[in-house]
């Protein structure tokens, strides 16, 4: 019934479902998720580059500390459409978030376009809702970083290049452009970098006899390798900076200087799959589609599959893969898990078809159901970016810090997500991420010549601070010299 009711009100549908998700899209989204320290560090590298074209962190007014080396996790793709927001739109986080809604946007289109022409328009918008309905969306979208972006340029590179397989790669042009598109992709993060060159080389190896022309592998090679050739000239100008790219990928990629051993680390994250909710979500979805893929393959082989579901397939169980071995935090299988729900829908309906009994495939529509109705009011009720809970961090900081007039000079010490806040450039600051990563002068505290100080411990024991008084700002200190105090 509900699919006869979609399949004749295609367009009233559609409608419905792209004007929810730009409701959901741009809701309170400078107030949730709160802005986070990576989110603060990638955006004032896009201010400054709005500002000066200088790839950096600012450490005194017209001082940079280079990023180029520092900034594989969320590249270009990312760093780029920010700063141009930066410059045409003015500074705060509104406008630095805007192309990050602008990605989520695209993301979610161009699923439903690839679903749509891949396995009709009902399963687009089984798959849709499903995504609509996924919180860490939105909460791993709005910030400035790269999983959200990575992830729109993949789908919209998979989408052209179905294309062009269905027209068994005649067209040339859209052939470089699918791959120029999944460069991108690659150039935004280490993981697409690597899962993509990696799916890719395994999907055209096994399928490489459905290409007739072979000066397609040649444009591939060219869409795919500018965008990785640019992030190459950007990241590692000079060959001392391309000799860090080793220990910066495995800094990034593993656990962050953690002392615990690589096995440890792995099996800890192994076993959240099955001990932690998000993680056992995605063990559930990733087994009904690994399920899927076996089942179609033993009865179709080969033949019942195109190049783009193993292009995804494998990417997706690389990043799994990836994510064993790092922090052990969500987003980094994020991606991942938005890309399963792109299959999730088909492999259920697939497996449903196999069943036997009216009762058995009555019940799979009935969990598929209670599984999308849960989502829907995690998202609304109980998530980090939750419809009904109004979070006024990022308000409480914007409200003090944007008052402060551009001739006070203020020092931010451990709080590069604050910057953004603030009015102008008359900032200095200090910035330790563990061992690897130190911006600044570290004894910036004695200094007794700035109008603010905002830390992310207290200061109150600080001698070389006894002018300044102390206020709690959320879940920072904000210290005000005292006029008179000698």
């Amino acid at each position: 019934m509900i699919s006869s009711f979609i399949e004749k009100n295609k367009n009233i549908v559609t409608i419905f479902l792209f004007l929810l998700s730009i409701f959901l899209i741009v809701f309170r989204y400078t107030e949730t998720p709160k802005v986070w320290v990576d989110e603060g560090v990638f955006t004032e590298v896009a201010k400054n580059v709005s500002r000066s074209g200088t790839i950096g962190l600012q450490t005194a007014p017209n001082e940079f500390f280079s990023m180029r080396s520092m900034l594989l996790t969320t590249s270009y793709p990312v760093i780029f459409p920010v700063a141009v927001s930066l410059k045409f739109f003015g500074e705060g986080v509104a406008q630095a978030r805007f192309p990050m809604l602008v990605y989520i946007f695209i993301f979610l289109l161009f699923s439903f376009l690839l679903i749509k022409k891949r396995y009709g328009f009902n399963l687009a918008v089984i798959s849709f809702l499903f995504l609509l309905s996924f919180a860490p969306l939105y909460g791993n979208g709005r910030p400035v970083q790269g999983e959200v972006p990575g992830i729109a340029l993949f789908v919209i590179g998979l989408f052209i290049l179905y294309l062009c397989e269905k027209s068994q790669f005649r067209n040339i042009k859209k052939v470089f452009f699918a791959s120029l598109f999944l460069g991108l992709s690659a150039a935004t993060k280490p993981l697409f970098l690597v899962g993509i060159t990696a799916s890719l080389f395994l999907a055209f190896l096994v399928y490489r006899k459905r290409v007739e022309n072979k000066k397609v592998f040649l444009f591939i090679l060219l869409g795919y390798g500018l965008p990785i050739f640019g992030w190459v000239l950007i990241h590692f100008p000079s060959l001392s900076d391309l000799i860090k790219i080793v220990p910066t990928f495995l800094y990034f990629a593993g656990s962050h200087d953690s002392s615990v051993s690589t096995i440890h680390t792995g099996s800890t994250n192994f076993l959240r799959f099955f001990t932690e909710s998000t993680p056992l979500l995605f063990a559930v979805l990733y087994t009904v589609v690994a399920l899927f893929i076996g089942l179609r393959f033993k009865k179709e082989h080969l033949a019942g599959f195109h190049i783009i579901d193993l292009i995804l397939i494998t990417f997706i169980s690389f990043n799994a893969a990836f994510y064993l071995f790092g922090t052990g935090w969500y987003r980094y299988f994020f991606p991942a898990h938005a890309l399963l729900y792109l299959i999730f829908p088909i492999a259920v309906f697939f497996i449903r078809d196999l069943l036997a009994l009216n009762w058995q495939k009555k019940l799979v529509n009935i969990l598929l159901a209670c599984l999308a109705l849960f989502q829907f009011y995690f998202l609304v009720f109980s998530s980090d970016v939750s419809l009904t809970v109004r979070r006024i961090r990022n308000v409480e900081i914007y409200n003090t810090l944007s008052k402060i007039g551009q001739d006070k000079e203020v020092v931010f010490y451990n709080a590069p997500e604050t910057i953004i806040f603030l009015q102008g450039n008359n900032y200095r600051q200090y910035f330790e991420m563990d061992t690897f990563l130190v911006v600044g002068d570290r004894n910036i505290l004695t200094s007794t010549r700035p109008d603010y100080f905002l830390t992310d411990t207290s200061q109150s024991s600080n001698v070389s601070l006894r002018c300044y008084k102390e206020t709690r700002l959320s879940q920072y200190y904000l210290l005000e010299k005292q006029e008179g105090c000698k």
